[in-house]
């Protein structure tokens, strides 16, 4: 009887599985048209993937990730103070 208990599905779990074959097969729907609109432009998915470089990236500065956010942090902390004088 135990074993009987066990192997049950209830209809909870019928209409999540219900709910999760429906998505799957939207997210293969999704799937079919990228791959089709790729097709149709005349690229193939690797090109996709890959970053393009910038031709001119921009200078890198000397500050370090630390000095960055804390400035960053400072203009944002005067920008409410000042918003409310």
């Amino acid at each position: 009887m135990a074993q009987n208990k066990k192997t049950r599905i209830t209809s909870v779990q019928r209409q999540n599985m219900q709910f999760s074959e429906e998505r799957f097969q939207l997210f293969e729907s999704i799937q079919e048209m990228i791959e089709n609109e790729i097709k149709k432009r005349g690229l193939n998915k690797y090109q996709i993937l890959q970053p393009k470089l910038a031709a001119n990236p921009p200078p890198m500065k000397n500050e370090t990730l630390h000095n960055c956010l804390c400035a960053w942090i400072k203009r944002w902390w005067k920008s409410l103070f000042r918003d409310k004088a």
